[in-house]
């Protein structure tokens, strides 16, 4: 038979407070986590989904990785997030971090860029539950949001090398 627990014991249960999975693009696996928001504060759904340009992104913007749209529950009423996006190699210091969703006063939705560092493979950023960049604009303890890396069109092509004719050229200048 199976074994019980004796009335006095109690269960711990962790938060889970990062997720790593394939993105949406088949650029490798990448991580969302966060700190902060309370002991209760836990990841209840994550998902790398796809950017599918339906509305655009402004100034061309693209996202290498993909988006990632998670909810967060539990937390303290009104907490900020520290949330880190881990992608599978180095960003540019020129990514920034864009995602669609209401924007207050007025609740209406539209893409915009979330204030973000970037530095090698990760880009952090903080959402605050009931703030802009939780989707439900409400501080009931969840932070609901999809967004992701993103580069303008000319920043994610790579820089071309100089040839060999380039570089003879060069050295006749010098």
């Amino acid at each position: 038979g199976g074994e019980s627990l004796p009335e006095d014991a109690t269960l711990a249960i962790t938060a889970t407070t990062s997720f790593t999975g394939p993105t949406a693009t088949g650029t490798g696996d990448a991580t969302l986590s966060f700190a902060g928001g309370g002991t209760g504060c836990t990841f209840s759904s994550v998902a790398f989904v796809a950017y599918n340009a339906a509305p655009p992104c402004p100034g061309g913007r693209e996202f290498p990785h993909g988006l990632v749209a998670f909810t967060v529950r539990g937390c303290t009423q009104g907490a900020a997030l520290q949330m880190t996006f881990t992608a599978p190699q180095p960003l540019s210091l020129a990514t920034e971090y864009w995602k669609y969703g209401p924007v207050p006063p007025r609740g209406s939705e539209e893409w915009y860029e979330v204030d973000a560092a970037a530095a090698d493979a990760n880009i952090t950023f903080t959402i605050a539950d009931g703030a802009q960049g939780d989707d439900d604009l409400t501080a009931d303890g969840d932070v609901t949001d999809a967004g992701g890396p993103a580069l303008t069109a000319q920043e994610s092509e790579p820089i071309p090398a100089i040839g060999t004719t380039g570089m003879l050229v060069l050295a006749m200048l010098l």
